[in-house]
């Protein structure tokens, strides 16, 4: 038996369009809803069956809708590019925008319970490791920066000049307390020009007292205690280093070559062999003192003031003082001066070979030459004495303990003085 068509459409329930195929965007009917035991009864006798008015038009005429884009197999879904809903935290139920990502790098983390699905998003293994390489090639170039600085102000240091004590309303030269001077130069290879000031002594038989100034400083260092100094020998000389003062060209000896440079000047000097030679050095100047007296048989003497192992000891210091990774820099800059023909040397070692009086004024707050390599220093020479002043810096001995340090300097020239030659008696 044919069942009759409902009233509300005219169309029979066994039409096609309630077969629940997939058409237009109609809804697919519920095949999974139960039927009602009174129209099971009626569908197997074969008779038809009324439908609820309101049932009909749900079926016929249903809720419109607007495409939604993310519904798989909407035409509207197929007609849009590929693009992923980012996943943010916050509200669940928020409907993000569709954004368009062609050209940019994203990474995406998939929730753990989505399914996967394909995507044209690039993605990147490891970002940190990029920032890692990056960090590592910035670093590598601040310290060759940092290097490359140590070693040009170590070779290059601020000039002590005529014009730098002018402008400080300071003495420039000897004349200027009072004192009777001549100046000279001593010329060395490579057109190198050392400027020094000879001045006379107070006494005719003592010895001859070559002052040499520490780095970054230069003869003018020695003029406010000039009077000390000439009472005590028969002539004063001061010289200024290369790289310091007046000297020419650029470029500092740093221990190395200024060792030569003071050989030289003791040859110029002429001194009688009966007369005493004492080198006093302050800091760089203590280092070339003992590393000359070593290599000389002229020098009777050394009064080192604050004196220091090697070249690695101040570049050292002077980086700890600035909150700079000290250690490795220091001995990277002085792998780099050997480059360039400065060899850092060994105080400690050219003190066990001298045979002269040493004496090692040192200070135990003193931040460039710490005071146990003075003691190491002084306990090496064969016949040294060391003076630690309490509370002293990197120059300020003579300023706490003056009469102490007079008194210790005062000896040591007298252990240094030979006897004058006496003509023999007639017989």
């Amino acid at each position: 038996m044919k069942p009759v068509a409902s009233v509300a459409t005219g169309r029979s329930p066994s039409d096609e369009r309630f077969r629940g195929r997939r058409h237009g965007g109609f809804p697919r009917p519920d095949r999974n809803r139960r039927t009602p035991p009174d129209r099971r009864a009626a569908a197997k006798a074969g008779g038809a069956v009324r439908r609820p008015l309101h049932h009909d038009l749900v079926q016929v005429l249903p809720p419109i809708r607007t495409p939604d884009p993310e519904r798989r197999g909407n035409p509207v879904r197929r007609a849009l590019p590929r693009m992923r809903r980012p996943r943010l935290g916050g509200d669940r139920n928020r409907r993000h925008q569709p954004q368009d990502v062609r050209g940019t790098l994203t990474v995406v983390a998939a929730d753990a319970g989505s399914p996967a699905r394909p995507s044209h998003l690039h993605r990147i293994g490891c970002p940190s490791m990029e920032l890692l390489v990056l960090f590592g090639v910035a670093a590598l170039l601040t310290i060759t920066l940092i290097v490359v600085a140590t070693m040009r102000e170590a070779l290059r240091p601020r000039r002590r000049t005529a014009g730098w004590a002018l402008a400080r309303g300071m003495p420039s030269d000897p004349g200027e307390v009072d004192v009777p001077f001549s100046e000279w130069t001593l010329d060395r290879p490579g057109d190198v020009r050392l400027p020094v000031w000879d001045v006379p002594g107070l006494r005719a038989h003592g010895p001859v007292l070559i002052l040499v100034h520490g780095w970054g400083r230069s003869r003018l260092t020695w003029l406010p205690h000039l009077g000390d100094w000439r009472r005590r020998g028969s002539r004063i000389v001061m010289i200024d280093l290369r790289g310091h003062g007046d000297a020419e060209p650029d470029g500092a000896g740093l221990g190395d070559t200024d060792v030569d440079d003071l050989t030289a000047l003791l040859s110029r000097l002429d001194a009688p062999p009966e007369t005493a030679v004492v080198v006093v050095g302050r800091s760089l100047g203590a280092t070339v003192a003992i590393l000359a007296a070593a290599a000389s048989d002229r020098i009777d003497g050394v009064v080192a003031i604050a004196p220091y192992e090697t070249l690695r000891v101040p570049l050292r210091q002077r980086l700890w003082l600035r909150g700079l990774p000290a250690t490795p820099i220091a001995w990277l800059a002085v792998q780099g001066l050997r480059l360039v023909g400065r060899r850092p040397r060994s105080t400690r070692a050219a003190a066990a070979r001298t045979t002269v009086p040493t004496l090692v004024v040192l200070g135990d707050h003193d931040p460039i030459s710490p005071v146990a390599d003075g003691v190491a220093i002084g306990d090496a020479a064969p016949e040294g004495r060391v003076e630690v002043v309490r509370g002293a810096g990197h120059g300020n001995h003579w300023a706490l303990e003056p009469a102490r340090l007079d008194a210790a300097v005062d000896s040591l020239i007298a252990s240094c003085e030979r006897a004058p030659a006496t003509a023999p008696s007639p017989s």
